[in-house]
């Protein structure tokens, strides 16, 4: 019988190593996935329009020359400070700037929404050059323009010297457009919110009407994944711009959409055979993310979650919550997460925790003023650990500390108006009144009285029993 036992203890044994084996490579199975293909290019970010989340990068943050994806700032600022239907007259100086061309003519007058589709499908830098000159009145406020928006987009590595992104030579030395490939999709995501432009980059083609200098003509995008009688052709490309120069190499911006999921792939330092690698690696980037990621509302996700709350100390008596801070969950907003752990979460084998790391002493001690930086919140996965989301804790109200009179900041003091006695004591019964308060006072003059004469009395007794002790005498 005993050796029974430790038969089934055994199988027991082996049973919870196996399911605990099992769990384990369950929770790996369940990670964030990796793109784990060779990447000849030397600079790529892949990221969600949407929640910004990167889903792989290789040496973001290195400075690299933009070469023509520069014309995407160019075109922005044209549609923000242009009129579409203005009419630009084309300057010498820039129907004479070299490289990729709209063959645009000095003197010819172009309705400036047919510019900007120069400028972005056929990266004509001349049509750049007229951008600049219509926006900014001169090519160098322009760029001032440029440089100023890429600091409001956080491109905090970025410096442009001019709006076409040619290198610019002087004597022996050249000079370029400088940025890094995690800018340029900042400057991406911006320009993905803009409709009128993701409209433009959408095109394939594009029919330029007869003008002054030249007769109607066709241009073409230079972008592969949206041609569809080329072999690149994705069918889920949305735009963007393509570029090239010597020490560019062969870039590319490129964004796809597919069942509401918007991604974005930027490809720098291209140095395949005509730059075909840009091709492939972006479609295969962009296969990636479509099978193993989903962008979904945060506020979905969180609303089994309880909200995360701190207890402070040494809060004020009348604090209504008991020094209970609780702040806000995430505004909605949208999160890029792996397929596995959305439908694990969605099928209730996983669940959402928070996580809080606080950058103040703990316990959290009052006062603490409303809009106080307390520290960091995480939201994970339980089974994996995945980050689901990270945000700022923040203080919702203010928490007074003990002592503090709350409610009474820049308000006037009330007082009370003054309220007679209820029972008032007619004159001829005040001296009833000071009999009775002399009894008790009496009373304890007595006691203290005796208990005095008692300890006297007692000292007398003391000294009659027994001599002293003392080497003097003892004065009475």
């Amino acid at each position: 019988m005993i050796g029974m036992n430790n038969q089934i203890k055994r199988v027991f044994s082996v049973t919870l190593l196996l399911a605990a084996v099992f769990l384990l490579f369950a929770q790996i199975a369940l990670a964030v996935p990796e793109y784990e293909e060779n990447v000849k290019p030397s600079y790529v970010v892949l990221l969600d329009s949407k929640s910004g989340k990167v889903l792989y990068s290789k040496n973001a943050d290195e400075s690299i020359v933009p070469a023509s994806t520069t014309k995407v700032m160019t075109c922005i600022l044209g549609l923000e400070y242009g009129d579409l239907s203005s009419e630009v007259v084309v300057s010498r100086a820039a129907s004479r700037v070299s490289g990729s061309a709209f063959k645009i003519k000095e003197g010819e007058k172009i309705v400036f929404s047919d510019l900007l589709m120069g400028l972005m499908l056929c990266s004509g830098n001349d049509a750049a050059a007229a951008v600049a000159e219509h926006i900014g009145g001169s090519t160098e406020v322009f760029v001032e323009m440029m440089n100023a928006k890429a600091r409001e987009i956080g491109m905090t590595n970025t410096y442009y010297i001019n709006p076409h992104g040619l290198p610019v030579k002087d004597g022996n030395e050249e000079f370029n457009n400088r940025t890094t490939a995690a800018d340029m999709a900042k400057l991406a995501l911006y320009a993905m919110k803009n409709k009128t432009f993701m409209d433009i980059v959408g095109h394939s083609s594009f029919a330029v009407p007869k003008t002054n200098k030249n007769k109607a003509r066709t241009i073409k995008n230079t972008n592969r994944l949206i041609k569809s009688d080329f072999k690149e052709y994705y069918q889920y490309a949305t735009g963007m711009k393509t570029g090239f120069t010597n020490e560019a190499g062969n870039c590319l911006i490129a964004t796809a959409k597919k069942d509401g999921m918007e991604l974005a792939c930027l490809v720098y330092r291209d140095d395949s055979k005509d730059g075909r690698d840009r091709w492939s690696l972006a479609k295969n980037l962009f296969e990636f993310g479509f099978d193993n990621f989903v962008t979904v509302e945060l506020e979905s996700l969180l609303g089994k979650v309880k909200p995360v709350t701190a207890l402070i100390e040494n809060y004020a008596l009348n604090d209504k919550d008991g020094g209970l801070l609780e702040f806000e969950k995430p505004a909605a907003e949208y999160v890029t997460i792996s397929k596995s752990v959305y439908n694990s979460l969605n099928g209730g084998s996983d669940s959402i925790e928070a996580v809080c790391e606080y950058i103040v002493e703990e316990p959290i001690q009052a006062p603490v003023n409303k809009d106080d930086l307390l520290g960091a919140v995480k939201y994970v996965s339980v089974n994996t650990g995945d980050v689901i989301y990270e945000g700022s804790l923040i203080a919702t109200r203010d928490v007074y500390e003990a002592g503090a009179d709350i409610g009474t900041e820049d308000q006037p003091v009330v007082t009370m108006t003054p309220k007679p006695p209820d029972v008032i004591i007619p004159p001829r019964e005040k001296g009833l009144v000071w009999m009775w308060a002399l009894i008790p006072v009496g009373l304890i003059a007595f006691i203290v009285v005796r208990l005095l004469t008692m300890k006297k009395s007692g000292r007398r007794r003391m000294t009659k029993r027994r001599k002293p002790q003392y080497s003097y005498r003892i004065r009475r």
